[in-house]
Formats: structure tokens, C-alpha cells, sequence
């Protein structure tokens, strides 16, 4: 912060912050249960196989201070992560691989799901042969499957791939909470393993609903049952797929009928989402950075939860990278935060949703203290009466002329 209280710019040439990462359930398997300075940024490397030379944009990332990659089988992209860290000569304890397995072959939601313990096992070694490495720092279930799941069966299959030392720790990969809270008590109840991390879509900006079959979003509520459980999440799509850059026009995407514009008033266009991007460039202003610098910030900032944003690119654009990496900088406060986030237009939505409740209830208190100022009033002259002996002699006139024994009407008191 700088002397005249504006926010000093990020650093644009600083690497990318690391943190200490707890992996609490790893300690069974004799290794060390904190991974050592993890990027607070994770490489998606779902495109590698697209880039002209996949080596060279690895090596920006690296350069730029990002030792996390999030790999998966599904990508089809290990081999060539696995080729440059053993070519570089990157010492493997350097570089965290977040590793995902059992998504389905094909289309998720067509083929079959594969959450099962011989998929998680064939999907596993085929991950570590590829990226050539002995053990996966965290190992996630890609894809959830609510119906036909064996829990207990995967609990003790996860449970036996930690303590042989094949990942340091578990996780899930798009499941719901109450997923998340089911699989942790299998393994609780079984004195197993428990899940140490989970991945799901997290962003500044959220999809009307999911882009993918079964796939989950970190939304308001969510983001709650994330905080309490306590534990690292990895949030993919953190840039809204572009949407969180402020690329996109709110005018000109209302009045699209085909293109991109099209797409994003579809999937992205409610009025929380524009409300948020307006936000999000008065922070650009603010805090000398760009709208998808600020979008990382509040990812990587949000209050209680230990997140991880996964960036990448679609074509190998290094400067995404770049970019990305000072967004990790950004310090926003708690204040700004929330401000993003909308925290007052859902406290005055509350007010607004409570107003009728409110002017009931006021009128109800007024009719009450009415009621009970009449009982006071009734009650003084009644010990006024007694003391001066009058009580008996003056009751009929009393009640005559409204001093004590005013009818209190049932309906003042509801």
C-alpha cells in the first residue's frame, strides 16, 4: 500500500507465490505430509498436445515460478510433461503433480462411468509410466458416479494406494458436498484414508448452469461446505473460460444472434455476472492491474478457503501465463472481496425479501406495548384503591369510567 493509500501495482516480473501445502491424509504412507512451496497457480495442461512447441511454453511457466501441473488421463498429455521434466532435469520432489483419473472414455454423461476400483488402479499407473514418476502428489477421482459407486470399495482402494505410496493423498474431482461428506465417512467409518483435496469450478463469474455433464460448481452455498471442510481446492476454469477476462460487451453480447457473443449471453449472461464485471474493472482501476488479474485475486484471496486457480491456454499463449502470474499478487482486502462478490446486493436482497415481515412485526409491537400500557394503567389504580380503602365503593364507578378493568381484545395480541 502506498503512502496516499492507493494499492501499489503488482509485481510484473516476480514468480509466482508458493505456499506450504498440508496434505494431512499422506502421513500413513511414511512420507512427508507437506508438499514444500506448491504455486499458488497450477498449469492446466488438458492443451499441450495442441501447441507448436509444448516444451518451450512448460518451460515459460516453470520460469515464471509455476511448479504445479494438473494432469489427467482424459487429457492425453502426460507423456509429453513426463518427457520435458526428465529432459529438463527437474528434480521430481520440485514439481507437484496433481493427477486425475476414472473419467469416463468418451463423452461423460453417454459412456459409461468408471468410478470403480480396477479403473482407478489401470488409470493410476498409466499416469505415473506416462509423467515417470513414481507417485502422484494428489490423486482425484475425475468424475463422480452417484448411482452405481462402490464406496467402500473405493475408499479401501484409495486408502491402499496412499499407504503404498503410489500418491501422498487423495482427492475428489466434481463432487458435490454431500458426495464429498459420503465418501469421507466411508472412509471414516472403515478407519481409512480420508479425502485431502478436492477440484471443482470456481470463478469471480459463474455459469447459469454446468458447461459439462456432472461436473460441479463452487457457488455461494458451496463455497460454505468448502470452507468447513478444511482442505486445499484446486478451481478449475478460473477464468470463467474467458468470460472473467472482461473481453466480452454486455450490450453488444444482448443483442448477438450468432458467434461467441451468442454463446457467452447463453451460458454467462445474468445480471450478477455483468454486476460482478463492472466491479471487477473499477478493482482493475483500483489496484493497477487488469479485469483477469483481479478475476485470479479473488480466486486465490477468497476468505477461509485454501485455493488453487488452474490457468492455462488453448493455444500456448505464454503472456496468458504471464499475466495470470501477477494476478496471484494482487492482494485485494476482505472489503474488495466481498465487493465483487456482491456481499451488499444480497444483504439488501434479504431486506428487501424480509420488508413485509418487518412492518408486520412493528405493528404487532406497537399493538402489544398498547395493550400492555393499558394493563400498567388498570393495575396502578387498583393498588391506588386498595391503599385508600376505596376498591369496594368505587368499583362500579371505576369500571364506569374507563380506570381499571379495560377489556384487553384477544385479537391485539396476535
Amino acid at each position: 500500500m502506498s503512502e496516499d493509500g492507493i494499492p501499489s501495482p503488482p509485481p510484473k516480473q516476480a514468480p509466482c507465490p508458493r505456499v506450504p501445502l498440508d496434505l494431512s491424509a499422506a502421513q500413513s504412507n511414511g512420507k512427508s505430509s507437506e508438499v514444500p512451496e506448491v504455486s499458488r497457480l497450477v498449469l492446466g495442461c488438458q492443451h499441450l498436445a495442441r501447441y507448436r512447441d509444448p516444451f518451450a511454453f512448460l518451460d515459460a511457466a516453470y520460469a515464471y515460478g509455476i511448479n504445479a501441473f494438473d494432469c489427467a488421463v482424459a487429457y492425453g498429455t502426460d507423456d509429453i510433461l513426463g518427457r520435458w521434466h526428465t529432459e529438463r532435469g527437474i528434480p521430481r520432489s520440485k514439481l507437484f503433480f496433481l493427477v486425475k483419473g476414472a473419467h469416463p472414455e468418451g463423452d461423460p454423461g453417454v459412456a459409461p462411468n468408471r468410478v470403480n476400483k480396477a479403473a482407478i488402479e489401470a488409470d493410476l499407473a498409466k499416469a505415473l509410466r506416462e509423467l515417470r514418476t513414481t507417485y502422484a502428489d494428489v490423486y482425484m477421482l475425475h468424475r463422480d458416479d452417484p448411482e452405481e459407486a462402490d464406496l467402500p470399495e473405493v475408499a479401501a482402494c484409495l486408502d491402499k494406494i496412499v499407504r503404498d505410496g503410489k500418491a501422498r493423498a487423495y482427492g475428489l474431482c466434481n463432487w458435490t458436498p454431500a458426495r464429498i461428506d459420503a465418501a469421507a465417512f466411508a472412509a471414516s467409518e472403515r478407519r481409512l484414508v480420508q479425502p485431502a483435496a478436492f477440484s471443482a469450478m470456481y470463478s469471480m463469474t459463474l455459469p447459469k448452469t454446468p458447461l459439462y455433464v456432472d461436473t460441479t460448481l463452487i457457488d455461494e452455498t458451496a463455497r460454505y461446505h468448502y470452507v468447513s471442510f478444511g482442505k486445499p481446492v484446486f478451481a478449475w476454469a478460473a477464468l470463467c473460460h474467458g468470460f472473467a477476462s472482461g473481453k466480452y460487451d454486455e450490450k453488444e453480447c444482448a443483442n448477438a444472434t450468432s458467434g461467441m457473443n451468442k454463446f457467452v449471453k447463453a451460458k454467462f449472461g445474468t445480471r450478477e455476472n455483468w454486476l460482478k464485471m463492472q466491479r471487477a474493472r473499477i478493482m482493475a482501476s483500483k489496484y493497477r492491474c487488469t479485469v483477469s488479474q483481479i478475476a485470479v485475486a479473488y480466486v486465490c484471496r477468497t476468505p477461509g478457503l485454501d485455493a488453487f486457480a488452474i490457468v492455462g491456454s488453448r493455444s500456448g499463449d505464454v503472456s496468458r501465463i504471464e499475466e495470470a502470474v501477477v494476478g496471484a499478487h494482487v492482494r485485494l482486502s476482505e472489503a474488495d472481496w466481498a465487493y465483487l462478490d456482491l456481499a451488499d446486493e444480497r444483504e439488501s436482497a434479504a431486506r428487501e425479501e424480509h420488508a413485509e415481515d418487518v412492518v408486520a412485526f412493528e405493528a404487532h409491537r406497537k399493538k402489544a406495548l398498547k395493550v400492555a400500557k393499558a394493563v400498567q394503567r388498570a393495575e396502578f389504580w387498583r393498588k391506588v384503591m386498595d391503599v385508600c380503602g376505596l376498591r369496594s365503593s368505587l368499583r362500579a364507578w371505576a369500571f364506569r369510567v374507563g380506570l381499571i378493568g379495560r377489556s384487553v381484545k384477544l385479537a391485539d395480541l396476535s
